[in-house]
């Protein structure tokens, strides 16, 4: 199913970021993961997501510490 959801947005000239411990010739961009105990791969893969959303964010120039519609959420015991 990954795949062809690849394939779909290669057909309409998207753009794909991969991010795993191998490259992919599917893969527009690929970021590379060490290779490491299975149980740690979605840890890392985490990771790298979120340093791959900070630095778009900082490229669009948007405030990477005050994102727009993020709500306060409060729990009282």
């Amino acid at each position: 199913k990954n795949l062809s959801s690849v394939q779909e947005v290669k057909a309409r000239d998207g753009k794909i970021l991969v991010i795993s411990d191998k490259p992919t010739d599917s893969a527009t961009w690929n970021v590379l993961i060490p290779e490491t105990l299975q149980e740690l791969h979605p840890f890392l893969t985490a990771i790298a997501g979120q340093i791959v959303a900070y630095h778009t964010a900082d490229l669009l120039g948007r405030n990477i510490d005050k994102p727009r519609n993020l709500a306060k959420s409060v729990t009282v015991k």
